[in-house]
């Protein structure tokens, strides 16, 4: 690791220039680089912490600072982990401990978050705004992991952010998936069918078409040969009674028009016959 100092070094003195040129993105490339070369190089992680700060900074909610990026915390955290997290970068970005370019400037906008973050009506006013960004745009707080999660990218300068050197954990409790089971927007089951709607499949009894052959099929009878013996019987009948079977006929659809006109509407038998 030895043999790589004086190339972090470099680097080093490569970055502090990016950052007093407000090439922030190049700045954090060349830190990063430097502390991989070489990981006890001097200053490295105050430059980084204050690279982050500024970077944070430069991000918009709405119009707003990041004020938790800032502080390097979660919008769900708590109170507390919110200190904590201000109490370790006061302490690595106070001017009187830290000599890098821009330290007194983060160290100001470090101290302008926590003054925000710990007062609960600002700090509520200020979630409702960015909130209401954050809903717009379908921005989901993120999990935490065994790793630093990467930040969103700044809306003024383009550059990706990074959260190395302020690494944080997010209790799991404060990121829940929103499903199926737990939306309560949605009733769990389909609407119930409507009692009025007649169904579809008609009762056989209703069918005057399917009446004949339904008691044909429970009577165990053949159609055909129904109709052979209903034939035969009435042939019988107009022999014994002696009767003509044209004049039988005729009688039978006489007595047919006559039962129409009395049980049936007018409209109906027009309709009948223009059928038939």
């Amino acid at each position: 690791m030895e043999c790589n100092r004086d190339e972090a070094e470099r680097a080093k003195e490569i970055a502090e220039k990016k950052f007093l040129a407000n090439d922030v993105a190049g700045a954090k490339k060349f830190a990063i680089k430097a502390r991989s070369l070489y990981p006890r190089i001097d200053g490295i992680s105050q430059l980084l912490a204050t690279i982050d700060v500024f970077i944070y900074a430069d991000n918009k909610i709405n119009g707003e600072v990041d004020w938790y990026g800032v502080l390097g915390v979660n919008p769900l955290d708590t109170e507390d982990v919110i200190r904590k997290s201000f109490r370790k970068l006061v302490l690595m970005l106070h001017p009187d401990k830290n000599n890098a370019s821009g330290a007194n400037g983060a160290f100001l906008l470090v101290s302008e978050a926590w003054e925000l973050l710990s007062d609960k009506t600002k700090r509520s006013a200020y979630d409702r705004i960015t909130s209401l960004h954050r809903s717009q745009h379908n921005v989901q707080p993120q999990c935490a992991s065994t790793t630093a999660a990467p930040p969103p990218a700044p809306a003024q300068n383009g550059f990706h952010n990074s959260t190395e050197g302020s690494e944080k954990k997010v209790p799991q409790d404060n990121c829940k998936k929103k499903t199926a089971s737990n939306d309560s927007s949605k009733p769990p089951y389909g609407p119930p069918p409507s009692r009025n709607k007649q169904s579809a499949v008609p009762h056989p009894l209703t069918n005057k078409n399917q009446l004949m052959p339904l008691v044909l099929h429970l009577m165990n009878i053949n159609p055909t040969q129904f109709l052979l013996r209903l034939i035969n019987i009435i042939e019988v009948l107009l022999h014994v009674m002696n009767i003509n079977p044209t004049q039988f006929l005729l009688r039978l659809i006489n007595t047919i028009e006559v039962l129409l006109h009395f049980f049936i509407p007018q409209r109906e038998i027009v309709h009948f016959y223009s059928i038939s």
